[in-house]
């Protein structure tokens, strides 16, 4: 009669453990063990029933033709992520992937020869015809042909996509193994490889990555207009009430929409654009849609059915069906969410939500008023900046260039549009005139200054800030400290490189020569 019970030593002989490893399965309840006096036993039956409980659900039935589909589907991910790394090799560095990741030989020998190549020159891309070269040796095993199978896999090519095919590999690897384990009676191994791929199934990894890491990714800082609206961002643009925010948003979102290549001197990057209008009236928006003659660009107004969602309500996720890597312009972000602007809990809510649509690909432009008593910076928490990656501020200003208040959209005045109070971008402004119908390049007030300070630069050589600071207020007047520094800050780049060797030494100024014609003539004109 075959035993019901059997002994810790016995269950470790059955299990091909060592006894004390059993013990202490028993102990932490992983056992189904029940004591009796001072015995530990473990009934038989429920150990078999244990045993058939810790294995995924994929390999409790299925025989022969269910290895053979796991073998298919392997080789098939393994030939994906070779394919990729052809393409893109410095994800071997992004995503900790090696030869122990592939079953096939072919894929561990193409992958081993990738991440040779790899090593030896770090080539942005690896040629297959050197890459066959450097495998076929002497004979003939079909490498040419998998590697051409490799080659046409059409994996999309970003780290979070190549890892989570790489997940998917190792489990089905695993898959794989403790079917065989099971198959064999190796219950040691079987234990080993369902705890692994439990592990691997449930836990989320931290994703953690190395400055190495960071240094090899092909992103860069990419503008939808340039040096104004980054791309894939949350940028705010504030103004006071009725100075032309909505106006200056569907000039830019129509550039961008027809990708104009000077839209007050500067570039934009073509791209579909969605206008979500939650505050005009239809009519006044057809009025400024007709003025400004916006052809291109997308509406979604709160007039139309389904309405387009507030930010913190449930169907917000309507947002994610909208074209992909479309630039979002929400008029106004106050209207845009039910909650409280004053409350930084609400705000939050709302940008953590806006994020969501930015790591989606969407760019973001969130229109917002100033409070009645400050020009200069914007309504509601301080989270508002917190959270934004960018801001723009429109003010109006005077012929010296100085902001000055103003509650209305004037004609003939001029205005200066630039970076606001945060920024994670570089910063830079250009001033504005507004028509009575669209905004228009303006001169800055100060560039008949720049222009001398750039022509004592060329006439003398270059100069200290010291000499500059003192020339200023003796040839053109200027006798504010701040204004000379602000003045010479404007020129940088444009009429003027500055190098300085470090902090502690002073910085030399240099005057750009642009030869007989200035380039900031040509981009005013």
């Amino acid at each position: 009669m075959e035993k019901r019970f059997l002994t810790i030593r016995e269950t470790a002989e059955f299990l091909g453990l060592h006894f004390q490893s059993c013990y202490r399965l028993a102990w932490q309840g992983k056992l189904p063990a029940c004591r009796i006096g001072r015995k530990l036993l473990i009934d038989k039956k429920r150990l078999e029933d244990w045993l058939t409980e810790q294995m995924p659900k994929n390999f409790r039935r299925g025989g022969m033709n269910a290895q053979i589909e796991k073998t298919k589907q392997i080789d098939e991910l393994e030939r994906l992520l070779l394919g990729a790394l052809i393409f893109k090799p410095n994800l071997i560095e992004i995503c900790n992937i090696s030869d122990r990741d592939f079953l096939n030989p072919k894929g561990k020998k193409v992958f081993s020869e990738i991440a040779a190549i790899w090593e030896e020159s770090r080539p942005a891309e690896i040629d297959p015809q050197l890459l066959y070269g450097r495998l076929s040796g002497d004979g003939n095993d079909g490498i040419g042909a998998y590697i051409g199978i490799c080659e046409n896999g059409g994996i999309k090519l970003d780290p979070e996509n190549f890892w989570s095919r790489l997940t998917l590999l190792r489990q089905k690897r695993l898959e794989l193994a403790i079917s065989n384990a099971e198959k064999e009676g190796d219950y040691n191994r079987l234990i080993s490889l369902t705890d692994e791929y439990r592990k691997l199934h449930e836990s989320k990894e931290v994703p953690l990555i190395s400055g190495s890491q960071i240094q090899v990714l092909d992103l860069h800082v990419n503008w939808v207009l340039d040096r104004f609206i980054p791309e894939k961002a949350i940028t705010v643009l504030y103004a006071p009430g009725g100075t032309g925010k909505t106006t200056l948003a569907l000039q830019i979102s129509n550039a961008i929409a027809e990708g104009q290549q000077d839209l007050f001197g500067l570039k934009t990057t073509q791209k579909t654009c969605i206008y979500l209008d939650f505050e005009n009236p239809l009519p006044v928006l057809a009025d400024r849609v007709r003025q400004l003659q916006v052809n291109n660009v997308l509406f979604w107004h709160l007039s139309a059915e389904p309405h387009p969602p507030l930010l913190d309500s449930d169907n917000y996720s309507l947002l994610f069906s909208l074209p992909p890597e479309s630039v979002l312009i929400f008029d106004s972000l106050r209207s845009a969410f039910a909650g409280d602007e004053n409350s930084s809990q609400d705000v939050s809510n709302v940008f953590s939500r806006l994020k969501q649509l930015r790591e989606a690909g969407y760019t973001i432009i969130l229109l917002h008023h100033t409070p009645k008593a400050n020009d200069k910076t914007y309504k509601g928490s301080t989270a508002i900046s917190d959270l934004a990656d960018h801001t723009l501020c429109l003010s109006r200003v005077n012929d010296e260039g100085q902001e000055i208040e103003t509650s209305e959209l004037l004609p003939e005045t001029r205005y200066f549009f630039s970076t606001g109070l945060k920024s994670r971008y570089e910063r830079y402004g250009v001033f504005l005139f507004f028509d009575g119908k669209q905004f228009t390049l303006a001169p800055d007030p100060n560039e008949e200054a720049l222009r001398e300070i750039h022509a004592y630069l060329l006439s003398e050589g270059p100069k200290l800030q010291a000499e500059l600071r003192k020339w200023i207020p003796d040839n053109l007047g200027i006798k504010n400290l701040q204004k000379r520094l602000s003045l010479l800050r404007k020129g940088e780049n444009r009429f003027w490189t500055v190098t300085q060797e470090n902090r502690k030494k002073p910085k030399l100024y240099t005057a750009i020569d642009f030869g007989n014609t200035l380039e900031i003539q040509e981009k005013i004109q």
